[in-house]
């Protein structure tokens, strides 16, 4: 049991320590925010009383210094409680916007896993460049892009380490061991036959895996219209 010592202590607050207390539960927005609060943290009995309290509109004009007093609470105590349950209801919150943006990460995740196309980064989806004024042309026309041939759009292929993501995230793999052995089958491969590195042959298998067809070298732009070879005029 406390000392009557420190109970009599502890009823007879300086006023700077109930100012304090006051402007902390006006920034809260009120009695019942601080109740809401507390109910969230983890408390002794003594605090459990405090919070009986606090909750209890005939106490609704005491101040928090005197309902301390009450409950035979030192502020600190009280005010590190809050804390923690303000703690407590941020991580709540925090986990909440991810998972509301969760769906959208994994779909634009597993988009970019395959072949995908996008705005041409040359002429930003216009389809258009406009050269630099010089002094023989100082009102360039524009021109079309080069680039995406006037469509404003692209056929990007996937990085490596993005498909790979996914292909974990679909589980068609054991997590961090199918690659390595893929890798491994690989470059035994590219040692015995000497044709291609170990890099390109293991996009071509993941490929395989997530849309049937070997792709490109990694970071490689599909032409989408290209120009007819030379054999094929010939």
């Amino acid at each position: 049991m406390k000392s009557t010592a420190l109970d009599a202590k502890r009823k007879d607050y300086p006023p700077l320590v109930v100012q304090q207390l006051q402007q902390i539960e006006a920034d809260l927005g009120g009695r019942a925010e601080l109740v809401g609060l507390l109910t969230l943290a983890p408390l002794t009995p003594d605090l459990k009383y405090v919070l009986g309290l606090l909750g209890d509109p005939r106490n609704s004009a005491k101040s928090l210094a005197q309902i301390c007093a009450l409950g035979n609470v030192l502020p600190g105590e009280l005010l590190t409680k809050m804390a923690a349950a303000a703690l407590l209801r941020g991580k709540v919150q925090a986990s909440q916007i991810i998972g509301n943006g969760i769906a959208g990460v994994t779909e634009d995740l597993m988009r970019r896993a395959a072949p995908y196309e996008g705005t041409c980064s040359a002429c930003q989806g216009v389809g258009s460049i406009t050269p630099e004024p010089t002094t023989n042309q100082p009102n360039p026309s524009p021109a079309p892009c080069d680039t995406c041939r006037g469509g404003g759009k692209l056929v990007y292929l996937p990085d490596l380490e993005r498909q790979r993501l996914a292909i974990e995230m679909a589980q068609l793999l054991p997590k961090g061991g199918g690659l390595q052995i893929l890798n491994q089958n690989v470059q035994a491969g590219a040692a015995g036959s000497g044709g291609g590195g170990a890099l390109e042959k293991l996009q071509e298998l993941t490929d395989r895996i997530l849309y049937g067809q070997p792709s490109a070298v990694e970071g490689e732009v599909v032409d989408p219209d290209p120009p007819p070879s030379d054999e094929a005029s010939t």
